[in-house]
């Protein structure tokens, strides 16, 4: 790359690695919980109710692991002027419903038969559901990571409120 001129590159910061491989085991526990829900209501088998207990168990655990990593990678997160600000708010008050909500249908799961199912625990596991398809959504609207070499000024403005710009200047 010999070029006279400078070459901008765009980079997103992504959240912490650790951060976002967590977030992925209490959403995926947590509908699997409304499926076997679903699927108790259809078979009366206790298996399925059993099993959205232990579901909904492994979503609050790894969800207070996931919430300890991201409480972590925000305080670490750097302060920079550049770089425009994503409100976390929402997605911390998401989370802590979903918890909440997750901790509570685990005890009504832990009831006898019919009734830890029918009709608190399928609804506790679809508004779970509904509020982890929301609080995704506002977590990881952007994409990912995007890191591009551009040759020119305003290509990648797609990317302007999640990227800050460097000049880097080429070695001669």
């Amino acid at each position: 790359m010999n070029s006279d001129r400078p070459t901008t590159v765009l980079v997103r910061q992504a959240g912490h690695p650790f951060f976002r491989v967590m977030v992925a085991f209490p959403i995926a526990f947590f509908f699997a919980a409304l499926l076997t829900d679903l699927a108790y209501v259809g078979t009366a088998d206790m298996f399925w109710s059993d099993f959205s207990d232990w579901l909904l168990l492994g979503g609050v655990i790894t969800g207070f692991i996931a919430a300890i990593a991201g409480l972590g990678a925000l305080a670490s997160r750097r302060r920079d002027p550049a770089r425009p600000r994503r409100p976390v708010g929402i997605v911390i008050l998401g989370s802590v419903i979903v918890l909440a909500l997750g901790v509570l249908n685990n005890l009504e799961h832990s009831h006898d038969a019919w009734t830890s199912v029918m009709p608190y625990g399928l609804a506790l596991s679809g508004i779970t559901a509904v509020v982890v398809i929301l609080t995704a959504w506002a977590g990881f609207r952007a994409p990912a990571v995007v890191a591009e070499a551009v040759a020119g000024p305003g290509y990648g403005r797609g990317y302007a409120s999640s990227t800050y710009t460097t000049t880097v200047e080429p070695r001669i």
